[in-house]
């Protein structure tokens, strides 16, 4: 092979890769991606401080197993 035929070559597989990588960054994302207006809200849990352990639990949720525990339920 010459010199010219390679390098042809060499010329194609390189613009052919950067055209590869210029779709998987900057192309059309569709498939399996959901819009963000059609993804579900998320939801957040009140939260409350337990003054004997110092941890916090779901407002509403069960006392924990110590002593003198000022959660109800």
């Amino acid at each position: 092979m010459g010199a010219m035929t390679k390098l042809m070559i060499v010329i194609a597989a390189l613009g052919f890769g950067a055209l590869m990588l210029w779709k998987t960054f900057f192309g059309k994302k569709t498939g399996n991606l959901v819009k963000r207006a059609e993804r579900p809200a998320m939801q957040a849990a009140d939260m409350s401080n337990c003054v004997v352990c110092g941890t916090y639990v779901a407002a509403g949720s069960k006392r924990c197993e110590r002593a003198g525990c000022p959660l109800q339920n």
